[in-house]
């Protein structure tokens, strides 16, 4: 039993660290969308697919010109684990800010 629980908590932890590498992604996309607009891509179109490439979905997107940064949360499948079931999801969420100094 404790093999198994051992095993899930990897699992688990992999897909933690796979959410938080899709957050972090994803925002840095979005900010520099923000920063240096391409042709007709929104921000969070930009982090949406950045998301997408990294296995994730994006929750939310907050993009602020203001302040020079974006907020972005994000989810990842976790998968099929032994002890818990196959319905769990990983969150992660992530900040980027650009500046010109």
């Amino acid at each position: 039993m404790l093999t198994l629980a051992c095993a899930d908590l990897a699992h688990v932890l992999v897909a933690r660290g796979d959410a938080q590498s899709a957050a972090d992604a994803a925002a840095l996309a979005a900010a520099q969308e923000l920063a240096l607009p391409s042709a007709g891509a929104a921000p969070c179109e930009v982090a949406a697919e950045y998301a997408t490439r990294n296995a994730a979905s994006l929750e939310s997107c907050e993009p602020s010109p203001e302040s020079a940064e974006v907020l972005v949360e994000v989810a990842v499948d976790v998968g099929p684990t032994l002890l818990f079931g196959d319905d769990r999801v990983s969150h992660a969420g992530a900040r980027a800010v650009f500046g010109s100094g």
